[in-house]
């Protein structure tokens, strides 16, 4: 370090103008990139805003339809109880007619006219 140091005093002021002028240079570009870093950065930030927003409207809509999908599920389960309860009405009449029926078969019948 001590080298690089006393080897700056040695040089002329044309040289050392076109060190500063190199560093300068270099130094600017450096601000250059590091503003188009922070510049992308900005629109990236923008950019992920915006697909949250939109993951969320998709998850609103998603809740919702499962939402809708559950109530129709109720819906489909009511009615399925519903016509248990009237088939098995229905069965319970149709076995007591049966009873019935065979009952009224048992009992002696008239013979038919003859003609």
């Amino acid at each position: 370090m001590k080298k690089i140091i006393a080897e700056l005093f040695n040089l002329t002021d044309q040289e050392k103008a076109e060190i500063f002028l190199l560093m300068f240079v270099i130094a600017l570009c450096a601000s250059v990139v590091m503003l188009g870093i922070s510049w992308s950065r900005g629109n990236d930030v923008d950019y992920f805003k915006e697909r949250i927003v939109l993951m969320e409207q998709r998850m609103t809509h998603l809740d919702k339809k499962i939402h809708d999908e559950g109530q129709r599920t109720d819906k489909v389960v009511e009615a399925l109880n519903e016509t248990r309860v009237v088939l098995n009405n229905e069965i319970n009449r149709n076995n007591e007619q049966d009873k019935w029926l065979e009952e009224w078969k048992k009992l002696p019948q008239l013979p038919k006219p003859k003609r």
